[in-house]
């Protein structure tokens, strides 16, 4: 997922332009809902297929966090 991911949330925020800058946005909202994502894996309980979309979710949204970084 890194390898599609995070060069495409570099390159998005590299177009972006708004009042916080350009990276910060995608950073903030990347973060943001990881800490989201993070709790749906904690309510996951045990089921796997809920574990591995809140896992592959986790990933999502680090990896945008982490573009633009």
């Amino acid at each position: 997922m890194a390898i599609v991911v995070q060069p495409l949330s570099g390159a998005i925020s590299d177009e972006l332009h708004t009042p916080w800058g350009r990276r910060r946005p995608l950073m903030v909202a990347g973060v943001a809902l990881q800490l989201v994502s993070l709790g749906l894996l904690a309510l996951a309980g045990g089921s796997y297929l809920g574990i591995v979309v809140a896992m592959l979710l986790v990933e999502l949204f680090s990896n945008t966090a982490q573009g633009p970084y």
